[in-house]
């Protein structure tokens, strides 16, 4: 949508606490840009009404989360070796600071 137009912000407000309830992508304006990709596609033609942005954040969120815990898991397992002689290397520099000979 950057590349071809303001994104399409709707901002709905609560007549009696005049406090702002929901930012709205507006779903028409979605539908009508032609060039977004299958899954943008097939994600428009799920939703029955406008799109509340914070549940796009808290979804892309919770992917990311998700990816950077499995990642940290997974680097784990493959440098087990190299974290250990890191912590190593780590406890040996202290005990030298220690000693005067850092």
């Amino acid at each position: 949508m950057l590349h071809r137009d303001i994104v399409p912000v709707k901002i709905v407000i609560s007549l009696f606490t005049n406090q702002t309830q929901s930012v709205m992508l507006s779903l028409e304006e979605l539908k009508s840009y032609e060039k977004w990709d299958a899954r943008a596609k097939a994600f428009l033609a799920g939703c029955d009404s406008d799109v509340r942005l914070l549940t796009i954040a808290q979804e892309y969120h919770d992917q990311v989360e998700r990816l950077y815990t499995w990642l940290g898991e997974r680097m784990g397992q493959v440098h087990a070796a190299e974290f250990r002689e890191l912590t190593e290397l780590k406890k040996q520099y202290q005990e030298a600071h220690l000693r005067g000979w850092a």
